[in-house]
């Protein structure tokens, strides 16, 4: 299979996602109040550790049976494999539901807490087919769910808003709704790969604990990093109150569009890494490094654009402009220590390793919270720091794989820092935003022509590469 293609697929249907997801990000927080608003970030922020209740059963299921190739994959192994989640997740849900009602005490919470007890087994669901397409190549299936997921739930979305008082329980409704009919869907599609109801019987018998015990290590590991990753929000919900926490979500949900396409990169690199023994690791890491040095070279431009917006066309949202650059960085290192973690440390199986650095770094992160709510009383202080941390932890994740490659650092593999002092240095002389983006727009121009021969290298290896 062609990985050029397989690449350019899945990226032009996170292209679409990160269009619907930025009508989404300004219609949402334009109907809601701010209070609302701040309410249904709180909600979609804990909507990030659905997958914490699969206790890595996915991600044991994708390093198990990523090695396989498509004609290996039993669809009647799947089937058991899929109603033994359901079974497993269905008891979590109903406990998570229970408990959150017996221990919460105010309504917003234990509404909050229900929908996501629901969403703990319709996220999950859709997480079983999600790594079933992964596993098995069939990215065509997985551009089309990814797409109607995020489609759907804007559709609901815009109608209950315009039909109904603005609130954001319905907003929670419709997400609920959107992924259940996203099961209904990939139930459907999927029917004849995954056989869920069948009399015949395996030859071999399925070890759900192996499965379990393979996977745990990553799932704690990207429970580490979420945990990361949500530090600054809780902080600021915490110390700062819920409207902060709405400006500064304000400004997460607009840069945070960015980690789709290179989520969309990850999503076709890994199981073509796993299965291949033909691929030469240095080769793929260089090649990737390159292709997010550039999409993060183009991306400056969106801090630029979402303030010059903001100012001109959003003014309710004006306090979220100071939160807009570091948000940026934040974003991009999540999005790039997520590219390492996914592919390398996966594929190498180094995610043992992978767990030891989250906690040090969870460590390191605590530490820095409490430093920084006890010295400092200004928020966008706070989020600076946490972006330094997470660029921080982004290199020395990338040090440890090239030390384990044996492959040396070159200039141009970081060549995004410089464009990002650039950036820095520029706003800072140059105050007025228009003259900022010419400025930048000029600078970019003339680097990205000096580093123009390395990427057109490195495509003509994209091109090359088949699995």
């Amino acid at each position: 299979m062609n990985i050029k293609k397989n690449i350019i697929k899945v990226i032009a249907s996170n292209l679409v996602l990160v269009l619907i997801g930025f009508v989404i990000n300004l219609i949402i927080p334009y109907k809601l109040s701010i209070e609302e608003y701040g309410n249904w970030q709180l909600f979609y922020m804990f909507t990030a550790y659905l997958g914490f209740f699969s206790f890595g059963y996915l991600d044991g299921i994708n390093l198990l049976y990523a090695k396989k190739k498509e004609e290996e994959l039993d669809s009647i192994e799947f089937g058991k494999l899929l109603n033994f989640l359901f079974i497993f997740i269905l008891i979590f849900s109903v406990i998570f539901i229970v408990l959150s009602n017996i221990i919460i005490t105010s309504i917003d919470g234990k509404m909050i807490f229900s929908f996501i007890g629901i969403n703990i087994l319709l996220f999950n669901l859709n997480g079983f087919y999600i790594h079933y397409y992964q596993i098995s190549l069939k990215f065509n299936k997985y551009s089309l769910v990814n797409i109607l997921s995020k489609t759907l739930f804007v559709i609901i979305a815009i109608l209950v808003l315009y039909v109904r008082i603005p609130n954001y329980y319905y907003l929670m409704i419709s997400y609920t709704f959107s992924n259940l009919l996203v099961v209904l869907i990939n139930l459907l599609i999927s029917k004849a790969d995954i056989k869920i109801i069948s009399k015949e019987k395996l030859q071999t018998k399925i070890n759900h604990f192996n499965i379990f015990k393979s996977g745990i290590v990553i799932m704690l590991s990207a429970i580490g990093t979420i945990i990361v990753y949500t530090l600054p929000r809780v902080l600021i919900v915490s110390k700062f109150g819920n409207t902060e926490f709405a400006y500064f979500s304000f400004a997460i949900s607009l840069t945070f569009l960015l980690t789709q396409i290179i989520n969309g990169i990850s999503t076709v690199m890994y199981p073509i890494v796993r299965k291949s023994s033909s691929l030469n690791y240095k080769d793929v890491i260089e090649t990737l490094i390159t292709i997010l040095n550039l999409i993060i070279i183009v991306s400056l431009f969106l801090p630029i654009g979402i303030e010059i917006f903001i100012k001109y066309f959003f003014t309710k949202y004006n306090e979220s402009i100071k939160y807009i650059f570091w948000s940026f960085l934040i974003i991009v290192y999540q999005a790039k220590n997520s590219l390492v973690m996914s592919i390398f440390y996966k594929s190498l199986r180094l995610e043992k390793k992978y767990l030891l650095f989250q906690i040090i770094f969870l460590l390191i992160s605590f530490g820095a919270s409490y430093l920084s709510t006890f010295y400092f009383d200004k928020p966008e202080i706070i989020v600076s720091i946490f972006s330094i941390i997470y660029s921080l932890l982004y290199y020395i994740y990338y040090l440890i794989i090239s030390r384990y490659l044996k492959f040396k650092i070159k200039f141009n593999h970081h060549i995004d820092l410089l464009f990002i002092f650039l950036y820095i240095v520029i706003s800072q002389v140059v105050k007025n935003t228009i003259y900022i983006l010419i400025s930048y727009s000029f600078i970019s121009l003339l680097l990205f022509l000096l580093y123009f021969p390395k990427i057109k290298v490195v495509f003509l290896k994209i091109s090359n590469y088949k699995s």
